[in-house]
């Protein structure tokens, strides 16, 4: 008997594995989405502290609580405190909010401009902080936009000095645990506004009309991609009914899914092949009458805001993002995060 799975094998797992699949069976369920989201939040921030610091900051998500004062005056302290509005606007929207105390912030505004952290707080801080979280709202708006498959761009940012706590009220809060190598570790907490709660649901939680939860139909194999894989298993039994060692007919890895599967030597062949890189900084749709009309001094508005990541692309496929930078002259891009291998995969299909 051959050891690979029938057809009838794989439509039957198909069907019992993912039919019926039950709410309290899936990781991402409606009551910790938000935490989800937030541990995103968290990990772009840390890319863009680490990138303006130089320093290795790291940054996870804790308790979840309804916004009052009371309860922000018990994590964050009742000092004097700085609040920022990052509206997102497209397949993700509402308003997120951060909130640290001034003593905070003047740490990590001191840590941009290359201090160790303990500069007082200043008028100063106000510009720098704001434009920390600036590029902060911009990494997790381009994160967002891919996790969405649509528009995800960040709007005007509005700083609040010591005055409207009482934006904070009644939002789903988190608190945000920030640890500053040779600092000691403080809080902040991010609120997500009910527009921005409801918008993340719809791309964290996957609810099917039954009540239970659908699944990522993108990232599972097509019927048609089934039977080819089971005829190939089909092809690599002998006649005598035994399997025939794997190894020797697959010579090559799959393409796409690593080079674990092939042996070193055929890897070596492949490392001087010239790929084609390029950088795009955004993309505009206009009419051909609009075309036409361009001149030199004509300005063409992009769908990227000053200050979002870069695309560095490698034969047409995202594989970073980064930040234009200037060396010696001339114009490079400095990588601050890459696109995860499993998302990868999923550009080549």
């Amino acid at each position: 008997m051959s050891e690979f799975l029938s057809q009838d094998d794989i439509d039957s797992l198909l069907q019992s594995g993912f039919g019926s699949a039950d709410s309290t069976s899936v990781a991402e369920s409606s009551a910790d989405f938000l935490k989800n989201a937030a541990a995103d939040l968290t990990d772009q921030m840390s890319v863009v502290l680490n990138t303006l610091t130089g320093r290795e900051i790291f940054s996870a998500p804790g308790d979840q609580f309804l916004g009052d004062a009371e309860m922000v005056n018990t994590y964050l302290g009742s000092e004097g405190y700085l609040s920022v509005a990052l509206p997102l606007t497209g397949g993700v929207q509402g308003t997120l909010y951060l909130t640290m105390l001034k003593n905070n912030a003047a740490v990590l505004y001191d840590l941009m401009i290359m201090g160790d952290g303990s500069a007082p707080y200043s008028e100063d801080v106000k510009d720098g902080i704001t434009e920390i979280l600036n590029q902060v709202a911009g990494n997790y708006a381009t994160f967002l936009r891919e996790k969405s498959g649509g528009s995800c761009s960040t709007g005007s940012t509005v700083l609040r000095d010591d005055e409207g706590l009482d934006i904070l009220i009644s939002d789903e809060c988190i608190l945000l645990d920030l640890s500053v190598s040779d600092i000691a570790p403080f809080q902040l907490i991010a609120t997500f506004d009910v527009d921005l709660t409801h918008s993340l649901e719809k791309q964290y939680v996957k609810s099917s009309p039954s009540g239970g939860f659908s699944f990522d139909t993108d990232s599972l194999l097509s019927q048609d991609e089934i039977d080819s894989l089971t005829a190939a298993t089909e092809s690599l039994s002998s006649p005598s009914g035994h399997s025939a060692p794997a190894v020797a007919s697959m010579p090559m890895a799959m393409p796409g899914f690593g080079s674990s599967f092939a042996p070193k030597g055929s890897v070596d062949m492949l490392l001087d092949i010239e790929l084609d890189v390029s950088i795009e900084l955004g993309r505009t749709n206009i009419s051909i009458k609009r075309v036409l009309e361009l001149a030199p001094g004509a300005l063409v508005e992009l769908d990227r805001l000053a200050g979002e990541p870069v695309d560095l692309m490698v034969n047409n496929k995202v594989v970073a993002k980064g930040e234009v930078v200037v060396v010696d002259e001339s114009f490079g891009v400095r990588i601050i995060s890459l696109v995860s291998p499993e998302e990868r995969i999923r550009s080549l299909r």
